[in-house]
């Protein structure tokens, strides 16, 4: 069985963690997958992203009853089985939702926060779960946290083992939107699907100005945005809404 399957439905692709009887916790074998379907995913035939886990949860985190790689020290295990996938999601170019449909925590954490926006059934739990083993956090927990909630509210969940339902996520800026259960995956697919049926790069645009706030000052920002409408305005898609808004327009209603 995959560790990660994945599918594609007019634009939306469709990324789910797949080892629901160990609550999708992680191992080096799905990692690795997962950085391939994100791969996938920055295809031209994709639009939109859903990321979800299946089964009753996200993910735990990194499994502690699987056999750990022989990778020694702590960090070299970071970087060569569990950063390449957060890179790959956070920088690809198309709009990432993540569905948090059950517990979710550590690196598993660190995969939800790299969505651009999460909706949370009511069922899910969040936890950072690092201090409890004694560890700090990692797998870009702290930077992904920051985009989202006040270095109070992040420092407060993470620095306390906090674990919060699907509601005080949503007060402390952990996620976007709670749904009931059964409203989860129809939301977040019905979310893609907006984000897909969107013409030219307005919206894969967006991301990247909003990314790129955090190093640049405001005349880097403004030269950014001057730069992408260039990009923007000449998309062949762009002048074909433009064309049909127009078209709109001029058509004389009913009354006239």
């Amino acid at each position: 069985m995959s560790n990660i399957e994945s599918s594609l439905d007019d634009g939306v692709f469709e990324i789910v963690l797949n080892r629901p009887e160990r609550l999708n916790a992680l191992v080096p074998e799905l990692m690795t997958e997962l950085s391939d379907a994100v791969a996938a995913a920055a295809g031209p035939e994709v639009k939109a992203v859903v990321l979800t886990g299946s089964g009753r949860g996200f993910s735990t985190g990194g499994d502690l009853r699987a056999p750990r790689p022989p990778l020694e020290p702590a960090s070299r295990r970071l970087r060569q089985l569990y950063h390449p996938a957060v890179i790959e999601l956070v920088r690809l170019q198309k709009p990432v939702v993540a569905a948090v449909n059950g517990p979710v925590m550590g690196a598993g954490l660190s995969i939800a926060a790299a969505a651009d926006i999460r909706v949370a059934s009511t069922a899910a739990v969040f936890a950072g779960g690092f201090v409890d083993v004694g560890l700090a956090a990692d797998t870009g927990t702290t930077f992904l946290l920051s985009r989202s909630m006040t270095y109070a509210d992040a420092f407060h969940f993470l620095s306390l083992g906090q674990r919060v339902d699907a509601h005080e996520a949503r007060r402390i800026g952990l996620v976007n939107e709670v749904v009931e259960p059964d409203e989860l995956l129809p939301r977040a697919r019905e979310i893609a699907r907006s984000w897909a049926a969107r013409p030219g790069v307005g919206i894969p645009s967006v991301k990247a100005l909003l990314q790129a706030v955090t190093h640049n000052d405001l005349e880097q920002q403004l030269e950014l945005e001057a730069r992408i409408a260039d990009v923007a305005a000449n998309h062949p898609e762009r002048a074909r809404a433009r064309a049909a808004k127009v078209e709109a327009i001029r058509k004389p209603g009913p009354d006239a």
